[in-house]
């Protein structure tokens, strides 16, 4: 059996304290950076109303017509969403309200929200980023993966996606287990975005 002193036997509890702090740390290290299902991004949690949104992000700078209303708003088919005036805003009898993509400008990104038209709930955020005005580190960051990522850093963090497609020049990889969907152009990111994914 060991004979330690009292103060030999202090510096071994010491000792084993301060090891025990250092696992814990790296261990919380670790797992906290482990992908996990995102429910919220830039500020804004999936199943947000309206009133939510405009409380935390503000008015949206712009709002686009649903797919679906494109037609009734030129009356010929259109390739993309179309952006609604001040003046069509204005005479919607709810405003923004009745619109369900929401554009916010900030600097150096775009943070798109859009609502699910049965209840107004938010059901996906995206941020997008110009490569000519990204700012840095942290820019659309999610589940460590950030705007201007690499196909190959996105990979290495995330693993293989659940699905993959690409069309024309860009590829959208998706995320089931982690509600995620990220775009990429020459194999690196510019837009992520959250929504339920099942």
């Amino acid at each position: 059996m060991f004979n330690f002193s009292r103060k030999k036997q202090i510096k071994i509890i010491v000792g084993v304290a301060c090891l025990a702090s250092v696992a814990f740390y790296l261990a919380y290290g670790y797992i906290s950076k482990l992908p996990k299902k995102v429910t919220n991004f830039e500020g804004i949690a999936l199943g947000m109303d309206m009133s939510e949104v405009k409380y935390i992000l503000g008015y949206p700078d712009f709002v686009l017509y649903p797919v679906e209303d494109i037609n009734k708003v030129k009356g010929k088919p259109m390739m993309a969403q179309l952006f609604a005036t001040k003046e069509q805003i204005e005479r919607s009898a709810n405003g923004v309200n009745d619109f369900y993509d929401w554009q916010f400008n900030r600097v150096a990104k775009l943070i798109y929200i859009g609502f699910d038209s049965s209840n107004n709930k938010v059901n996906s955020i995206g941020c997008y980023v110009d490569a000519k005005e990204y700012i840095g580190a942290g820019t659309c960051a999610v589940n460590n993966i950030q705007a201007l990522d690499s196909e190959e850093v996105i990979f290495d963090k995330l693993g293989s996606p659940s699905s993959s497609i690409i069309d024309n020049s860009t590829k959208t990889i998706t995320y089931n287990k982690y509600n995620m969907k990220i775009k990429l152009v020459k194999k690196t990111a510019y837009y992520i975005i959250v929504e339920e994914l099942n």
